[in-house]
């Protein structure tokens, strides 16, 4: 008798627990508060349109995914399960993206953009959290410069296939870009040098001072 009220209890507290995940799913589903300008575009930007591939210039399978026009080709809004740009990135197709060697899109961008389409995919600008810079000091590599690359620069810098050689997956080879230049001139579209994130719009000015700080008082591995 003792085993199965046991069994009973531990029954009933696996099943709360099973609901409070399904509310919590639901609700990050439901949440419509997603910037297309600053939390959706930059995953198809880092993910999608590295040359040869879903960009204005190669338009590969006549996919552009650095707009919200070209994107919206393959999104039905409220519906991500119906959506051919959720089904491929998450391998359910004969042709997964990114193809190989490119690594998979993380489960919590998908997620996001599955967020977004639930909610209305909705084409949100000008929804850019202004943030002080003016006395940013003390940048730490990992709570602070890693993010933005992460967001914008990896999905065609990973080390499974970087675009033209320069690799940013880590902060051996963020510091060999620091300390050559090329990274700050790059975000910064500096003479001689291709204007990064490519296809997509300049980092903001905070995001640069983030990186700029950051490099200016040693690139530390903090």
């Amino acid at each position: 008798m003792q085993k199965s009220f046991l069994g009973l209890g531990l029954f009933l507290v696996l099943g709360l627990i099973f609901q409070g995940c399904a509310y919590n799913k639901l609700e990050i589903l439901e949440k419509g508060d997603l910037c297309f300008e600053s939390e959706i575009l930059p995953i198809f930007v880092s993910r999608c349109s590295a040359p040869g591939c879903h960009n204005p210039q190669d338009k590969v399978e006549d996919r552009d995914y650095t707009s919200y026009q070209g994107i919206m080709v393959d999104v039905k809004k409220g519906k991500p399960g119906l959506s051919k740009i959720v089904t491929v990135m998450k391998g359910f197709s004969e042709e997964p993206m990114p193809p190989a060697p490119s690594p998979r899109v993380p489960n919590a961008e998908i997620a996001t953009i599955e967020a977004w389409i639930k909610a209305g995919a909705k084409e949100a600008v000008g929804c850019l959290k202004p943030v002080p810079c003016d006395s940013v000091t003390n940048i730490s590599f990992a709570a602070k410069v890693e993010p933005i690359l992460s967001t914008y620069c990896v999905g065609c810098h990973g080390s499974a296939a970087p675009s033209g050689g320069i690799t940013l997956d880590s902060y051996q080879t963020v510091l060999t870009s620091a300390n050559n230049g090329g990274l700050l001139g790059s975000i910064n579209g500096n003479v001689s040098f291709v204007q990064m994130p490519f296809n997509s719009s300049p980092l903001s000015d905070c995001e640069i001072a983030t990186v700029r700080i950051w490099i200016e008082e040693g690139a530390q591995n903090n």
